[in-house]
């Protein structure tokens, strides 16, 4: 009996597509006519590991967690690769299959946004406001202004300063 083992380029199957919001997690499952076939599980990666990042694996399937949006309008793809063996008349091939996923992430954008209703300062003091966004996984650029720049000053990151006696307003907006 003669055996030859050769390793060929296999299939490749496009599986699903998913959609998800920052800070979403979803555990995706090889394909159950994969898993017949495939010799030890799969190797898993990430085409975007810092918008899609993989948070485990197991022999088929991974968990996966959106991490941040991106501006390309191609996907994120979670990328699966597995061997199998392949008989072609008594030659036993040993081939690689690859089993794709593509993951968008949805941007979430703020519904409210609140900081402190009050805030007395003396002249030379200043204090950051912390702003409570919600949903917490929204992504906005905050900007920050002061009513009265004579009375008290605002950074780009929410600190307030007391420059002189008198009332301000403090606004912080969403982009």
């Amino acid at each position: 009996v003669l055996l030859v083992m050769l390793l060929l380029s296999g299939v490749s199957l496009r599986a699903e597509t998913h959609y998800l919001d920052v800070g979403e997690t979803l555990t995706l499952y090889l394909p159950e006519s994969v898993t017949r076939l495939a010799l030890k599980g799969c190797i898993w990666t990430s085409s975007r590991p810092d918008n899609v990042e993989i948070l485990s694996q197991s022999t088929f399937s991974c968990k996966i967690k959106a991490q941040k949006t991106f501006t390309s309008n191609y996907p994120a793809i979670i990328h699966c690769e597995y061997y199998y063996y392949y008989d072609n008349n008594g030659y036993m091939y040993l081939r690689t299959g690859y089993v794709d996923y593509d993951i968008y992430v949805n941007e979430v954008l703020p519904t409210s946004i609140s900081i402190k209703s009050s805030l007395s300062l003396d002249v030379g003091d200043g204090e950051t406001l912390t702003p409570v966004i919600y949903p917490s996984n929204a992504v906005t650029t905050l900007t920050w202004s002061s009513s009265n720049n004579s009375v008290a000053s605002v950074s780009s990151s929410g600190y307030v300063k007391a420059l002189g006696s008198g009332t301000a307003q403090i606004t912080v907006m969403t982009s």
